[in-house]
């Protein structure tokens, strides 16, 4: 059997002090003094001996010397000059076997004490067995404290347990999430950034120097601009610009004759390069007609006249922006990426004048 060491404490068992035992050891030595000299002084006396005299005498006066205990007297107050206190066993047990030799010890001294039960009349005897007592008393708070702390070490190793397998699963839960996380689920929001270019906005600048006015104007803050100026203006002021890739389970909820060969990653690198589309047209279209420089005005104009009354506040694009500014080309893939796009609601189409515009579901 493997050695279980226990750590417990005494400090709630009361046990007494050397002080404590001190104290009554010379309380009981005076008090066997005490009794010694008024017997001798009665027999000294030749008292005679009534029911109210004895020798226990009830009396707090002390009673006068007697020349012949003098010495007695002396050795019996030297006992508290060479008395020990022995630290008991049980502090030093550290093991439970330890502490069952110990316990048997006290049983054999017991069954000793009971072997010999005809003396129990003798003082050393009572005293034997008063001492036993205690330490039977003892025994049962120390097994009481050692049963208590057993119960909570073992309700400790169980939670311990359960919090352990927890914790595996958890950690497994992790490695497979990092080992299979979607590249864009750090990032679920494709922001659409509609600035101005600035190398376009300078050359606009430097080309309308001439004009104060003009000049005024073309430095305005986006803030200072009129709200009213154009109607692509009023369709900048719209405060969510962004376009959300595709969970897993929204792409599983697509049919698999719409999938196809097509993979969960295609699809958001596809929502990604839209955004890259709509990002570039918007930076042109978010200028004043004003301020478009010379180079990309017949962009400007043409971006113009690809809007209807349908696209009214609603950003699009059409195959050549996909092709100009994304990697996506006309091909079956990007064709049938498109179409889960719409069944899933992040496009729509908007038809008419020749064109297919995809217009874009911000949220």
């Amino acid at each position: 059997m493997d050695a279980y060491h226990i750590d417990y404490s005494m400090k709630n068992i009361p046990i007494p002090s050397k002080e404590f035992y001190s104290k009554k050891l010379l309380q009981k030595i005076t008090d066997l003094i005490k009794r010694m000299r008024w017997k001798a002084f009665f027999f000294d006396t030749e008292a005679d001996t009534t029911e109210n005299t004895f020798y226990r005498i009830k009396s707090k006066k002390f009673p006068p010397r007697i020349k012949g205990l003098e010495d007695l007297e002396a050795d019996l107050l030297k006992i508290m000059s060479k008395i020990k206190f022995r630290q008991s066993t049980m502090d030093n047990a550290k093991t439970l076997g330890e502490l069952f030799i110990q316990f048997q010890e006290r049983l054999d001294v017991l069954n000793n004490m009971m072997s010999l039960k005809e003396c129990k009349g003798e003082d050393w005897y009572k005293t034997s067995m008063s001492s036993i007592f205690n330490q039977l008393s003892t025994f049962e708070v120390t097994f009481a404290a050692i049963r208590s702390r057993l119960k909570d070490f073992r309700e400790a190793l169980e939670n311990a347990n359960v919090l352990n397998e927890n914790l595996k699963e958890t950690i497994e839960t992790a490695k497979h999430m990092k080992e299979n996380l979607p590249e864009h689920l750090n990032n679920n929001k494709a922001t659409v950034k509609i600035i101005p270019d600035s190398a376009s906005v300078s050359e606009t600048n430097s080309a309308s120097s001439l004009k104060e006015n003009t000049n005024k104007k073309a430095n305005l803050s986006p803030a200072e601009v009129p709200q009213k100026v154009t109607e692509n203006k009023n369709l900048l002021e719209q405060e969510v610009k962004y376009i959300e890739f595709l969970t897993v389970s929204q792409f599983d909820s697509i049919p698999k004759y719409m999938k196809g060969r097509v993979t969960y990653k295609q699809v958001n690198n596809a929502i990604e390069e839209l955004t890259k589309c709509f990002e570039a047209k918007y930076s042109i279209m978010s200028l004043r007609r004003k301020a478009v420089p010379e180079k990309k005005k017949h962009i400007y104009e043409m971006y113009k006249a690809q809007e209807t009354s349908d696209t009214e506040g609603v950003y699009f694009i059409v195959d050549n922006d996909m092709k100009e500014y994304s990697k996506l080309r006309s091909d079956p893939t990007t064709r049938s990426i498109l179409v889960m796009l719409r069944h899933v609601g992040r496009i729509r189409e908007i038809r008419g004048g020749g064109l297919v515009r995809y217009a874009a579901t911000f949220y």
